[in-house]
């Protein structure tokens, strides 16, 4: 719209509805409090929503009365797209780290629980006296916790994965305790190589290459690091 026809108009015959609404109200607010805002403030263009930084200020005769009001405006558009395009990468990447979580650390976790509760069944039925209870319980808390955690970066909560190391660690110190307890600190708990495996794909998988892993039963672990 050209200049003079702005001049001297009231907002609604420049702007929209909405958008006379919020200058109307950041004017308000200056001349009830009669001082200086700075306030965010956009408008429609043919290209899109512009957004501005604006500092609006009191403008006043001789006798400090508020006759007007001044404003200054910058241009924020070009930074607010580049902070939303950031954002949708976040929130992509956070997807991705919860998908590999699911499909290669979780899966293994689970597979060694469940393997490592067969074995505590075929045990106590040859009586050989071995007791996996913390062994299962700790797996347990880490699977818990790990599922945990894949649901809140699903839902875009913040979730650090320090959490999910010392999850899958207290497991991992647990057979440690266990193993020297019950195999005089030669023998390995079955599953118990996992655990240690998993701590080193949560890492990766936050950071960089992915190491995968096969699905485990037993103590056998077999693994390879995957690009992309």
């Amino acid at each position: 719209m050209p200049q003079e026809k702005v001049i001297g108009s009231l907002l609604e015959e420049v702007f929209t509805a909405d958008e006379a609404r919020q200058f109307r109200e950041n004017n308000r607010r200056v001349i009830e409090t009669e001082t200086p805002l700075i306030q965010e403030e956009w408008a429609e263009a043919p290209d899109g929503r512009r957004y501005f930084q604006t500092i609006k200020f009191p403008l006043r005769d001789p006798g400090m009365r508020t006759v007007a009001i001044g404003g200054i405006s910058i241009g924020l558009t070009e930074h607010r797209r580049a902070e939303e395009a950031l954002s949708e990468s976040r929130r992509a990447e956070r997807r991705r780290i919860a998908r590999d979580l699911h499909d290669i650390v979780l899966q293994d976790l689970a597979g060694a629980l469940q393997s490592l509760r067969l074995t505590d069944l075929q045990s106590k039925g040859s009586g050989l006296g071995l007791d996996l209870e913390e062994e299962l319980e700790a797996l347990g808390r880490a699977t818990s916790g790990l599922r945990s955690a894949i649901y809140d970066l699903r839902h875009e909560k913040e979730q650090p994965f320090l959490k999910i190391s010392q999850s899958v660690g207290e497991a991992d110190s647990a057979g440690d305790a266990r193993a020297q307890d019950t195999f005089g600190c030669r023998g390995r708990v079955p599953g118990r190589s996992l655990w240690k495996a998993e701590r080193r794909v949560v890492a990766r998988t936050a950071g960089g290459p992915r190491e995968r892993s096969a699905p485990l039963r037993g103590e056998e672990y077999r693994g390879g690091v995957a690009d992309g």
